[in-house]
Parts: C-alpha cells; sequence; structure tokens
C-alpha cells in the first residue's frame, strides 16, 4: 500500500481533478487584460494601497537615502505637537538653553 500512497498524487489526484482546477483558472483570469481598469476604479483605495506597500519592506531604505532630507524632516517634525512636553522633560538642560539662548543675538545689547 506504500505504492498507492505515494503514487497517489501524480497519477489519481491530477489525473481525476487537474483538468477541473485547469479550466477553472482559464475561466477567472483569461480577462484579467481586459476588466484591470474596472478593478482599479471599483476597488481605488485598495488597490493604490496594495500598489503603494507591497514592496515597502524592500525599498524602506531607498526611499529613506534617495529623500533622506524630506525624510528627515517628516520623521522629526511629523509629532512635534503631541511630544512636545515629553521632548521638555527628556532634554530638559538642552530646551532650557535652546529656550533661553535663541534669541541672545537679538538682546544681546
Amino acid at each position: 500500500y506504500w505504492f498507492i500512497y505515494r503514487y497517489w498524487f501524480w497519477f489519481g489526484y491530477w489525473f481525476w481533478f487537474g483538468y477541473w482546477f485547469m479550466y477553472r483558472y482559464w475561466f477567472i483570469y483569461r480577462y484579467w487584460f481586459v476588466y484591470r481598469y474596472w478593478f482599479m476604479y471599483r476597488c481605488w483605495l485598495w488597490f493604490r494601497y496594495w500598489l503603494i506597500y507591497r514592496y515597502w519592506f524592500m525599498y524602506r531604505y531607498w526611499f529613506i537615502y534617495r529623500c533622506w532630507f524630506w525624510f528627515r524632516y517628516w520623521f522629526i517634525y511629523r509629532c512635534w505637537f503631541w511630544f512636545r512636553y515629553w521632548f521638555m522633560y527628556r532634554c530638559w538642560l538642552w530646551f532650557r538653553h535652546w529656550f533661553i539662548y535663541r534669541y541672545w543675538f537679538i538682546y544681546r545689547c
């Protein structure tokens, strides 16, 4: 019986049920090129999300290198309003120095 269990997938399963899956694949995907824009219009938000974020993990460092200045600006100033007091507490000495001496050039006289 080991011979039957070993070769059932290749000589039995695909012989009886293989063409059903092939016909199902052909029946569904034969008009993918025709209805591609229809899917883009019908599911635009999901399509945009899939088109942009499918390779985010692969090209994350490439975007950081290509748009470094913009990425640095976005990464630092995206949460400045919510974490302002946290930064004041975490870096109190530096914040106090910056808050007092930022107008030293104006008030030097």
